[in-house]
C-alpha cells in the first residue's frame, strides 16, 4: 500500500532580513547621511558623510557589515567623549522651556576627533605675473613712450634708443636682463654723469608773468 502524503505544507523559507546601509551622522545628526564602503580584499573599510564630510576607517573582514562599521564608529565617539561636559545650549526664541546654566562653567564641549572635517575654502587662483613696460620716456627730449630697447642675448649686448632726438645708450646684458632694466641704467648714468652741474634756468616766455631768476 502507498503512503499517504501528509496535507500539512512545508512552511516557506523566511527570507533574511535586510540591514540598514544609510544612517544618521554622529557630527551634523543629519538621517540618511552615512554610507560604508567595505573593501574585502584589502580589508579596510570606512564610513562617511556625505553632508559634513566626517569620516571613519578600520578593519574588516569578509562578515563586516555596514552596521558593524557604523557600530563603531558610534563606539569610538563615546569613547573619546567619557568623561566631557555636555554643555546645554540656550532656548530658541519662543520656547517657553526655561535655561539651565552649564554643569561645569570651565568645561566646554568637545566633539569627537575621529576625522578631519575637509576644508571648504577654495585654493585662490593663481596671479598673473604684471606686464613690464617695453617704451619709455625719453631722458633728453622728455618725449614719452619714444624711448625703445633692443636686447640681443646671442651677443650679449643691449641698447636703448630714442626715435625723436636719435639718442641711444649701450650696455651689457644676459639671459634675465628686461627692457626696463636697460632703462633703468641709462637713467643711473644720466645721474651720474650730472652730478654736481649747476642748472641753468631759461628766461621766460613773452608774456610770461613770471621774474626772469639768474643763473644758479
Amino acid at each position: 500500500m502507498g503512503k499517504r502524503k501528509s496535507r500539512t505544507s512545508k512552511p516557506a523559507p523566511r527570507k533574511p532580513q535586510k540591514l540598514v546601509t544609510e544612517f544618521t551622522c554622529p557630527f551634523c545628526n543629519h538621517p540618511g547621511t552615512v554610507e560604508c564602503r567595505i573593501d574585502v580584499k584589502y580589508k579596510f573599510a570606512e564610513a562617511s558623510c556625505r553632508i559634513c564630510q566626517e569620516t571613519y576607517a578600520t578593519s574588516a573582514n569578509p562578515l563586516t557589515e555596514p552596521v558593524d562599521v557604523y557600530s563603531e564608529w558610534i563606539d569610538a565617539c563615546e569613547l573619546v567623549n567619557e568623561g566631557v561636559v555636555v554643555r546645554r545650549c540656550k532656548p530658541r526664541l519662543g520656547d517657553d522651556g526655561d535655561y539651565e546654566a552649564d554643569i561645569d562653567p570651565s568645561a566646554a564641549w568637545v566633539p569627537a576627533a575621529m576625522g578631519k572635517r575637509k576644508s571648504r575654502t577654495s585654493k585662490p587662483a593663481p596671479r598673473k605675473p604684471p606686464k613690464l613696460d617695453t617704451e619709455f620716456t625719453c631722458p633728453f627730449c622728455n618725449h614719452p613712450g619714444t624711448v625703445e630697447c633692443r636686447i640681443d642675448h646671442k651677443d650679449k649686448l643691449a641698447e636703448a634708443s630714442c626715435r625723436i632726438c636719435l639718442e641711444s645708450y649701450g650696455t651689457s646684458a644676459n639671459p634675465l636682463t628686461e627692457a626696463l632694466d636697460v632703462y633703468s641704467e641709462w637713467i643711473d648714468a644720466c645721474v651720474e654723469a650730472n652730478e654736481g652741474v649747476v642748472v641753468r634756468r631759461c628766461k621766460p616766455r613773452l608774456g610770461d608773468a613770471r621774474g626772469y631768476e639768474a643763473d644758479v
